[in-house]
């Protein structure tokens, strides 16, 4: 795990540098990859209509201590700005490219191009999460960001994919 983390964190640093060279996302790419930027991030939590079927607390604080470990040095630093929690059976199973997604990401997505939008749900067809890259901001802009299967969070039901490497992973990507 520690080996992934350090690749993974390898990995992120160069294609930041890289698309701070391509200015990707317009503040971001204003830094060096020397400097530390700070995302604000928000964080969307789908459930269910009952309300069920979310992740904890505690393991939405643990996955944000495994995103700092993981980007630690890299030059990132996540500030969750908000977090809010929405029942919708639709969003809550929402895969890649539905009309769920589009309607989850336009009713909630908040801020800029820099900005981290991170949706917890119980994403559908066998996932454990997705993101969209930079590149893609500036024709679909209302989609931007990463969903995470929720029981992917350390302490989830996805053994053993449970760590939180999956949003360390798909942030990556959007990075």
């Amino acid at each position: 795990a520690d080996a992934v983390r350090a690749i993974e964190t390898e990995t992120a640093r160069t294609q930041f540098a890289n698309r701070m060279q391509s200015g990707s996302r317009s503040s971001l790419a204003a830094a060096s990859a020397s400097t530390t930027v700070t995302i604000q991030t928000y964080v969307h939590v789908i459930t269910k209509a009952d309300g069920s079927g979310g992740p904890t607390p505690t393991q939405m604080t643990d996955q944000i201590k495994v995103l700092d470990a993981a980007y630690a040095g890299s030059g990132f630093q996540l500030n969750v700005t908000a977090t809010d929690s929405t029942g919708n059976d639709s969003w809550y199973s929402a895969t890649n490219g539905t009309t769920a997604e589009k309607q989850m990401k336009a009713a909630l997505r908040r801020g800029t191009a820099d900005d981290l939008n991170i949706y917890y749900n119980n994403v559908g067809g066998g996932l454990l999460g997705w993101a969209t890259f930079p590149s893609s901001y500036a024709s679909s802009p209302s989609m931007d960001g990463v969903v995470i299967l929720s029981s992917s969070l350390p302490g989830g039901a996805a053994a053993p994919y449970n760590l939180g490497d999956t949003a360390t992973h798909e942030i990556g990507h959007w990075l």
